[in-house]
């Protein structure tokens, strides 16, 4: 079972992210997005778990895949460059749903890649 209140004492910087991706029951499911990172053990564990169809997303900043709409693994990282505007736009569309749904628990030392939109 996840500890939560650890989770919240200690949010972890970008490097020890990628141990939270629910394959070790000692710790929590973690995702996220445009920097926050977000509490998805209890209630997104069948989404993100190790079987779950977004697992690519766990334990990562996978915002450039929420963009693309990718369930591509290598698209799960946080490099916004070359998206075009409606690419960002699907990206704050999914940040928003996310964030109402699950607890933030902290904030990337660095949290995505900005740069200027692809142009059409």
């Amino acid at each position: 079972m996840c500890d939560r209140g650890r989770a919240r004492a200690r949010a972890p910087p970008d490097v020890s992210l990628a141990r939270y991706d629910g394959k070790d029951p000692r710790h929590c499911l973690l995702i996220a997005v445009k920097g926050r990172v977000l509490d998805v053990h209890e209630a997104g564990y069948e989404f993100y778990g190790p079987e779950g169809p977004y697992k690519h997303l766990a334990g990562k900043d996978g915002s450039r895949a929420l963009a693309l709409m990718s369930l591509k693994a290598e698209d799960a990282t946080n490099d916004l460059s070359e998206l075009s505007e409606d690419q960002l736009g699907v990206l704050d569309d999914w940040a928003t749903k996310l964030y109402d749904k699950y607890p933030m628990v902290g904030m990337l030392q660095q949290p995505h890649a900005h740069a200027a939109p692809a142009s059409s």
